[in-house]
């Protein structure tokens, strides 16, 4: 049970460090968009 455990962790760990860059990315290229489109 302690494997499958920690395997899970793991996978969780993962899958929350890719969200948070996934998320960073979008952040960081939504600014783009919004410095490139002129203001109206």
């Amino acid at each position: 049970m302690p494997y499958s455990t920690s395997g899970q962790a793991a996978l969780r760990r993962k899958a929350a460090s890719d969200l948070v860059k996934k998320l960073s990315f979008q952040l960081l290229h939504s600014e783009e968009l919004a410095y490139d489109k002129p203001q109206e």
